[in-house]
């Protein structure tokens, strides 16, 4: 027994991390008077390592708990520490804030040459990260902990949970990498960005409310608040959702790119709704490959072929942009379902159109739907519309109306062609 103030130091074997045990006291077991088998604290006491080579050079690590018990290899040299309980460790790098991790035990295992291989803690683990000039400040929550100093990397198990900046996510599994801030997550992932601010101006993600996303497997960027979910991921805010295999989330440009690891395959669905001057609104879905969103503009825009469906009529095409009305108003005065989805705008589309309706079909390379108007104007190739009743009109240009049976036909550069059918 060593007593009045005792320091075990480890020198670094080819470069290693140093290590020490300082304490009130320490209780050695010694085997034949040469070798040490174990160590155990008594009184105050904490462990420290010492980083002198690679990328953790002149890092120090503290660990705290009421007792330490060591244990030592054939070559007396510290194989396993373990502290408990009330365990705390402290890593303090140059030029950077503290990082700190407290848990009901902590199980440290070292290399042969010295240096830790793996840190274990478990029961009521909780991590925190201080904020600095690229990333926001990190907490986690989990009932098991592993870190491994030469990738990093902290996996977590036990219900973990990680909250920054006003982002609270859960999973079965997480890993974070503590050099670089990147998070991964897997297994029923759930993710709520709740301090979301009002966007003036915005449309499918403008409202303070929260803003919600659920999938099997999340990457996380904490510097720039960058989000990749995959695995059956559904993003909402309020009645505003987006489905699809894989959704990219932007928290700070609230922007989202949703689609699917199978090219060409309409995976990402989403509903908007359309008012007409009348004041009736109706659902607008739509189902798409891919969808590329920004709040600020108001504009989805649909790739990889799309299809709309509405109360009235189905619209086909290539590639379409949705533009959004503001959040709050319609062409009617104030919106009277603002908790509803966003409303549409106009409709933009090109590449292969079709407008199906109930007793006509129309088809052109570009269209133009204004909402409000209940308006169609079809151009590009040879745009032309089939009538069940009144046979083919075709046109450079062709204008049509959800409710009536005007169509407007215009013809710039070919003539004007209409065939109209003769009952026999």
């Amino acid at each position: 027994v060593a007593s009045d103030g005792v320091t075990l130091q480890q020198q670094p074997a080819g470069g290693g991390d140093e290590v020490r045990i300082v304490s009130d006291a320490i209780d050695f077991g010694v085997s034949g008077g040469k070798r040490l088998e174990r160590a155990t604290t008594l009184g105050k006491a904490q462990v420290e390592v010492i980083s002198h080579a690679g990328a953790s050079a002149n890092m120090r690590t503290v660990a705290t708990a009421e007792h330490f018990d060591a244990a030592f290899d054939r070559n007396n040299r510290l194989s396993r520490v373990i502290g408990m309980p009330q365990a705390k460790v402290v890593s303090s790098a140059p030029g950077q804030p503290d990082k700190t991790s407290t848990s009901d035990r902590m199980e440290a295992t070292f290399n042969p040459t010295g240096g830790v291989a793996a840190l274990l803690q478990t029961g009521n683990f909780h991590y925190q990260e201080p904020a600095t000039a690229t990333a926001m400040a990190r907490e986690v929550w989990a009932q098991q902990a592993r870190y491994s100093p030469s990738t990093s990397l902290l996996q977590l198990s036990g219900s973990p949970r990680v909250v920054e900046g006003g982002m609270t996510a859960t999973a079965n599994s997480m890993t974070l990498n503590r050099r670089s801030g990147q998070a991964q997550a897997s297994g029923e992932v759930k993710t709520t960005y709740s301090e979301m601010k009002p966007q003036p101006g915005g449309a499918l993600l403008a409202t303070s409310d929260p803003i919600h996303v659920t999938a099997a497997a999340m990457q996380l960027q904490q510097a720039g608040g960058m989000a990749a979910f995959s695995g059956g991921a559904r993003l909402w805010q309020g009645a505003n959702i987006v489905e699809a295999p894989e959704i990219d989330f932007d928290r700070n440009q609230r922007t989202i790119v949703a689609g699917g690891a199978q090219r060409g395959a309409r995976q990402v669905t989403t509903v908007f709704t359309e008012t007409d001057k009348s004041g009736k609104t109706t659902p607008l879905s739509v189902v798409a490959a891919k969808l590329t969103y920004s709040d600020g503009q108001r504009q989805a825009h649909f790739s990889g072929g799309v299809t709309v469906r509405g109360a009235d009529a189905t619209i086909a095409a290539e590639q379409m942009d949705v533009f959004l009305q503001p959040r709050g108003q319609s062409q009617n005065g104030p919106n009277s379902t603002a908790g509803g989805p966003s409303q549409v705008d106009r409709v933009v589309a090109s590449g292969n159109v079709i407008v199906q309706q109930a007793k006509r079909r129309a088809t052109g390379q570009q269209l133009s739907y204004l909402v409000a108007e209940a308006k169609f104007t079809l151009t590009g190739g040879t745009p032309s519309i089939f009538d069940a009743e009144r046979g083919k009109i075709t046109g450079d240009s062709l204008t049509f109306y959800t409710h009536d049976d005007r169509v407007l036909v215009e013809g710039k550069s070919s003539p004007t062609v209409t065939q109209t059918r003769v009952a026999k």
